[in-house]
């Protein structure tokens, strides 16, 4: 699914959120997520913020869809909210997660910050990339609407091209 976005704007958008977030949210397929203005003609750098934690598995499902269509480099990032000494452990796990997604041209990269919308909007801006795909829990119930999203925030404030990939569905097809 394609949707257009104006991102973030107004009280509106606190409360309510945007409509491109709501459809991200509870979309049982992937959604790409298009600034106004934007235009799109593929893409050669693509970030993908990851958990390490959370089982590859999900994610590769969703990207290898799509990687197969792009002739990408694709940026692998985690970003570690915690003390800076965990981050040799972080590295050996996000090589792993790499390792297990499969991509070709990938480059891995860990960044130390307190907010991980924040942190992913500035790397996507340092290395350049020309969109940013992620994995989302989305859940359609009411409630969720109200609860912090960090993928809704990047779809709400990237200037860039973002591909939500719903992890919940790759879980339920396997």
């Amino acid at each position: 699914m394609v949707v257009g976005t104006r991102g973030a704007r107004g009280w509106d958008g606190v409360f309510m959120g945007s409509h491109a977030e709501r459809i991200v949210r509870v979309s049982p397929v992937p959604v790409l997520s298009i600034q106004q203005r934007r235009h799109f003609a593929g893409s050669a750098e693509i970030l993908v913020p990851v958990d390490i934690y959370a089982n590859p598995a999900e994610l590769r499902f969703c990207l290898s869809r799509f990687s197969h269509l792009l002739d990408s480099r694709f940026h692998l990032l985690y970003i570690d909210t915690n003390a800076p000494g965990l981050a040799r452990a972080s590295a050996q796990q996000l090589e792993e997660y790499a390792h297990i997604l499969a991509l070709s041209h990938c480059a891995t990269s860990i960044i130390i910050a307190e907010d991980i919308t924040e942190a992913i909007l500035k790397f996507a801006a340092q290395i350049g990339a020309d969109m940013i795909a992620m994995g989302t829990l989305g859940n359609p119930d009411p409630s969720y609407m109200f609860r912090p999203s960090i993928t809704a925030d990047v779809v709400n404030h990237a200037r860039i091209p973002v591909l939500t990939c719903p992890l919940r569905q790759a879980l339920i097809q396997h």
